[in-house]
């Protein structure tokens, strides 16, 4: 009886209705297929991962280069050239400007992956993903104390090119300051690479 009823339907309705019975049976192989399955991770988590990584990347070599430059600055400060000191720090700062344009699209990247941690196989997989979401949030806010020691080091030369400041004590305090604001940030990102490695081997 169903099958008179499907054969005097339109041609083009019984197309119809093929295709949708073909879509429900492929949703639902597609369903058990992911509640059987020991390993999944969603496309935006994997998506937005690729993206934090490439924002990650930019703040870790906006940085790679600052001790060295730091060195250079307190040897033109020692020198007596405030001029040349001032004109490399503003370099930094410019450099700064990019890493914080791209910490903020990293966090939004991260927000991302963290929405889709509880849809993740297996849950050891998630862990490990959330305690890499984790450094990179730190090391956001590393970056941020970053930028205000980055900031208070630039008025402190301008002090000097002025005469408002005759020592470089203050000047060594916030750079050794800025040093240790680097080392975090490279740690983080290493943690956040270990244990997306961590991710990776459980998936």
């Amino acid at each position: 009886m169903l099958k008179n009823w499907y054969d005097n339907l339109p041609r083009k309705i019984r197309k119809i209705i093929f295709l949708v019975v073909v879509l429900i049976i492929g949703t639902f192989v597609a369903y058990l297929i992911w509640s059987f399955s020991n390993t999944y991770v969603p496309d935006l988590f994997a998506n937005s991962r690729q993206s934090a990584w490439e924002y990650a990347k930019v703040i870790a070599d906006s940085v790679k280069d600052t001790p060295k430059n730091l060195e250079t600055i307190q040897s033109l400060e020692r020198d007596g050239k405030d001029e040349e000191a001032l004109t490399l720090l503003v370099t930094e700062a410019q450099k700064n400007a990019v890493a914080q344009d791209a910490a903020i699209k990293l966090s939004g990247e991260l927000e991302k992956m963290a929405k889709e941690i509880p849809s993740i196989k297996p849950k050891e997989a998630g862990q490990s993903a959330l305690v890499a979401i984790s450094s990179e949030t730190a090391l956001i806010y590393r970056l941020i104390s970053y930028n205000s020691y980055l900031s208070n080091l630039l008025g402190l030369l301008r002090d000097r090119i002025t005469g408002k400041l005759s020592g470089v004590e203050k000047i060594n305090q916030v750079v050794d300051s800025i040093n240790n604001e680097i080392d975090s940030i490279n740690k983080l990102n290493g943690q956040f690479v270990e244990y997306m490695n961590q991710f990776d081997k459980n998936t």
